[in-house]
């Protein structure tokens, strides 16, 4: 939580730094929760799976070829994120985002009118993901970091909570507006909802950065986006990202068959889904309180060490410990999502912040993308999860190893 007030002179409580920043900048907060709860890594992505179904029954096709749909939207991201990462650091993320949400919402919506060719939903994938980055961490991250010092850790935690409210409202809530109106009204609903965002970020994120005097002084300080590619520690990041990236996606995309394989029912498996979004939200939440009090890359590699050991656990050891494994696999996912946006601007700064993002974005998204594939490919492989969960459990300790490599954060003043 944010420091306590302290006695001034006189014995007049005086607010400490953190408490200012939350004063002065909570509907810039709250604007960016929404912003990430309806954009690019909330709605899109996480209400995609109300879709399946029904477009393989009216269109005839196959599972994977919907599935698809993340793939395309991936490339799509990865197509842009460097571009319009210029554009934040040139223009603001504000201007950026207030651009992007309208066609954001228009590529969501364009989805609804497909009329059966299977280029039509890859294009609007594709569509989706290539404008994405201007609603997603890599703009809304910026705007966190120029407002937050003193609570940058908590206020980041706390932006990302969007994304674990997504996680866990979003499936339920298309499905059953699929169910009781057609997936086209999903796919229309969707685009509309993801527009609600405009008028906060319009209107909350007008004020300067830190102060009543408008500063680019953040802008100067730090690597360039050269620089950051000749630095190791980008390439630690980076590393750290892609690993990450890889396993969770998998053991995400996974999941549910992998508890129903066990002997589960589907309702109580999907309730492990959701257990496994609120823990997400948990880990967001408390890391970034422990972001403003310890070094990045200890809470980096406890989490994911812990992750680690809950992976190889869950692979093992089934019955009622599977709750628990998957709750710390949840919060270790979740914390890192907090960990990587906070690493970026403490390591590399904020000169160059959102092509900085844009690149390491692509590499995560790359590691996103590959992650459902390499593990189902492990499932057939051994007719099982087991080694998949190994695997992945082996990767999570990689990744906290690269964490630990990060050491003390470099001093820019910001």
């Amino acid at each position: 939580m944010p420091d306590a007030e302290s006695s001034g002179a006189g014995g007049a409580p005086v607010a400490s730094p953190s408490i200012l920043e939350f004063r002065s900048h909570s509907k810039a907060l709250l604007a960016t929760v929404v912003g990430l709860c309806l954009g690019l890594p909330g709605l899109s992505n996480y209400g995609f799976s109300a879709f399946i179904a029904p477009l393989t029954r009216d269109f005839g096709w196959s599972i994977s070829e919907v599935s698809a749909w993340v793939f395309f939207l991936m490339a799509g991201s990865c197509a842009t994120s460097v571009f319009l990462g210029s554009l934040v650091d040139r223009f603001g993320a504000r201007a950026v985002i207030l651009y992007s949400i309208p066609i954001f919402s228009c590529a969501l919506g364009s989805a609804a009118f497909m009329t059966g060719n299977i280029w039509e939903l890859r294009g609007a994938a594709f569509l989706v993901g290539a404008i994405g980055p201007g609603t997603s961490l890599l703009a809304y991250s910026q705007v966190i970091n120029e407002r937050f010092a003193a609570a940058r850790g908590t206020a980041l935690g706390l932006m990302t909570t969007g994304i674990g409210v997504s996680s866990m409202v979003a499936p339920p809530l298309t499905q059953r507006i699929t169910d009781a109106y057609g997936w086209r009204a999903a796919f229309m609903f969707m685009g509309a909802v993801s527009f609600i965002a405009f008028p906060l970020v319009y209107f909350w994120l007008r004020s300067p950065a830190n102060s009543k005097a408008p500063s680019k002084e953040p802008h100067r300080i730090g690597f360039t986006r050269l620089e950051a590619l000749r630095a190791p520690i980008f390439w630690i990041v980076g590393a750290t990202a892609f690993i990450v990236g890889l396993y969770s996606a998998g053991v995400i995309f996974n999941l549910l068959p992998f508890l129903t394989e066990t002997g589960l029912t589907r309702r109580i498996a999907a309730s492990y889904l959701g257990m496994f979004g609120l823990f997400m939200v948990l880990g967001k939440l408390g890391c970034g309180l422990m972001l403003d009090k310890f070094p990045a890359f200890l809470i980096g590699a406890v989490i994911l060490a812990a992750q680690s050991a809950a992976l190889i656990f869950l692979g093992q050891y089934l019955g009622s410990y599977a709750v628990i494994a998957i709750a710390v696999v949840g919060f270790g996912t979740g914390g890192q999502i907090a960990c990587s946006s906070y690493c970026i601007a403490r390591y590399l700064g904020m000169r160059s912040y959102g092509q900085v993002y844009g690149i390491l974005s692509i590499v995560g998204s790359a590691g996103v993308g590959l992650g459902p594939y390499f593990f189902s490919s492990l499932r057939e492989l051994a007719m099982d999860y087991r080694l998949s969960l190994s695997v992945a459990g082996g990767l999570a300790l990689l990744a906290a190893a690269l964490y630990g490599a990060l050491g003390r954060y470099r001093m820019w003043q910001l």
